[in-house]
């Protein structure tokens, strides 16, 4: 069934969503918190079984558009479908499971219409399945074309992020149906070389990290993605990694060190060293990890958990860029 308001809102608010009733009503009732009121919630129930629609159904239906999907497909997929639907000038994405701070959407759109930007994006707070605060991430960039940043260092989150809808249609800008587990870093990544990007200095989100988040067929699929989204934009900008040779060199180094983590997962230590050997000369950190893989396995299991990793390793690995 669904709900349409009558007056069309400068923004669309858009929450995809599969069996999330854990932290649904949490999501929701941050969207309704907010500050700015001109928005409709765009709900996109991914075919759920549990009871997502009677969360969902029990707020206002004036400011609600709810759409259940009769079977359910890739979370790209969906996002393009439920964008294709929304009626505001600006787009704001929400996963199920965060959070919003009340001034997300007014501080948000506050700064995308400074300049002539695509797409929006803020700090956030991760916090941890009981809502507990983790660690604070505020991206070091300043706004403007974020591309070469980007390419070395993606940290753009979907729930502080406001994209111009008018850029995504004249440019045909979705999701790739062909990425299941990086949709939002093909997707940025290649806006970003032709478009600026705003940042806003400021914590407007919290970001729940899940410990089952981070499953072996994810990390499966994050090499072969990565290498793709990379090629793809070598051939949709002609000469793009000559001018970017070195980012583009860390960038597909990454993706090496990705299947070394999922041959570790799945036990393969030898093709996990093959697979580290290649990026020992990239950098300090690579050679460090390299070495890890000598040591007990719990090592390098104990520095991937998702607290671990997000708090200490890559602190580390920035400090060692800022000293080389």
């Amino acid at each position: 069934m669904s709900f349409e308001p009558k007056n069309i809102p400068s923004v669309t608010v858009i929450i995809n969503c599969l069996n999330g009733e854990e932290y649904l009503k949490e999501a929701i009732d941050s969207v309704f918190a907010q500050t700015f009121e001109d928005w409709e919630l765009l709900f996109w129930d991914n075919n759920s079984s549990d009871s997502t629609a009677d969360i969902v159904k029990s707020y206002p239906q004036e400011k609600i558009i709810y759409y259940k999907n009769k079977e359910t497909v890739p979370l790209g997929e969906a996002r393009n479908l439920a964008m294709k639907m929304a009626r505001g000038e600006y787009i704001a994405l929400l996963d199920s499971d965060d959070v919003w701070l009340s001034d997300r959407l007014e501080v948000g759109l506050a700064h995308m219409r400074r300049g002539p930007y695509a797409l929006c994006y803020a700090g956030i707070d991760r916090i941890k399945q009981d809502g507990s605060f983790l660690s604070t991430e505020i991206s070091a960039y300043s706004s403007g074309i974020l591309f070469k940043n980007l390419l070395s260092q993606f940290d753009i989150n979907i729930s502080p992020l406001i994209l111009k809808k008018s850029i995504l249609v004249e440019n045909s800008f979705e999701f790739d149906k062909n990425i299941h587990a990086s949709e939002e870093y093909n997707l940025f990544l290649r806006m970003s070389v032709k478009f600026e990007f705003c940042v806003v200095k400021k914590v407007l989100a919290k970001w729940r990290i899940h410990n089952k988040s981070l499953t072996n067929e994810a990390i499966s699929k994050w090499a072969f993605e990565r290498e793709y989204t990379l090629k793809q934009i070598i051939t949709e900008n002609p000469g793009i990694d000559k001018i970017y040779k070195a980012e583009f060199q860390e960038a597909f180094a990454r993706a090496k060190y990705y299947r070394a983590r999922y041959y570790v997962a799945n036990g393969d230590i030898k093709d996990a060293k093959d697979e580290m050997r290649k990026l020992v000369h990239i950098s300090l950190t690579y050679r460090i990890l390299f070495y890890i893989l000598y040591l007990p396995k719990v090592i390098w299991n104990t520095i991937h958990k998702p607290f671990f990793k997000q708090k200490l390793f890559f602190t580390f690995k920035r400090l060692v860029q800022v000293g080389k």
